[in-house]
């Protein structure tokens, strides 16, 4: 455990100290270990003795050589690895903050569906209710006053059109008109129908049958 945990500290150090402790190693062996070990065959030939001493140079600059490219694929690897972690690490982050964002947006949308159902029902709410006004507008002598009334036929005939819910509420109000405004013995004494009881009926004898089931 002991080896492993020190394994773990060493590999976390900057591959840059490794190549400079390395260095300093290959450095000081090269410069001591050749005339140290050519000291033990009692040659008093400086010459000789320099062959030698450089022969070992060569062959150890070559050893540590390797053991440099060793540690340059180790250190690549270990760079890799931490390349692929940190891609890993950073796709996942992505994926979650995709995931959030896409949860965040249809949020957002049902919300706004939400908030636009309800303004339309509002203003709905506002377009029956100004209609209704419109069908008992009188002028300034207490008259009916059939333009405003006819405007209100209409725009009641649109909302049927527009809100299946309102449909039959609507019919119920345009009916009941007729029946108040267009009495049995009112039509016995009239010569022709009113325009506002004409544009009623003609709006009933067309509404949407698929919104009246």
């Amino acid at each position: 455990m002991a080896l492993r945990e020190m394994h773990k500290k060493c590999i976390k150090l900057d591959p840059k100290i490794w190549i400079g402790l390395y260095v300093i190693f290959s450095t000081g062996l090269l410069y001591c270990y050749p005339p140290f070990q050519v000291s033990h065959f009692g040659i008093n030939n400086a010459t000789v003795n320099a062959t030698l001493e450089n022969q070992y140079r060569a062959t150890l600059a070559q050893i540590l050589g390797g053991g440099a490219v060793l540690v340059g694929i180790y250190f690549a690897w270990k760079n890799l690895e931490v390349a692929q972690a940190t891609l890993k690490s950073d796709q996942e982050t992505s994926q979650k903050k995709l995931e959030v964002a896409l949860a965040t947006l249809d949020s957002n949308m049902k919300t706004d569906q939400g908030n636009l159902k309800v303004s339309q029902e509002g203003q709905i709410t506002e377009r029956f209710t100004r209609a209704v006004d419109q069908l008992g507008a009188i002028d300034q002598l207490g008259n009916p006053a059939i333009e405003i009334r006819l405007g209100g036929i209409y725009a009641l005939e649109r909302i049927a059109n527009e809100s299946e819910k309102d449909h039959w509420p609507i019919m119920e109000i345009l009916t009941a008109y007729v029946r108040k405004n267009s009495p049995i013995e009112m039509a016995e004494i009239q010569e022709k129908v009113s325009l506002d009881i004409q544009a009623i009926l003609t709006v009933i004898g067309r509404r949407n049958v698929s919104s009246s089931n």
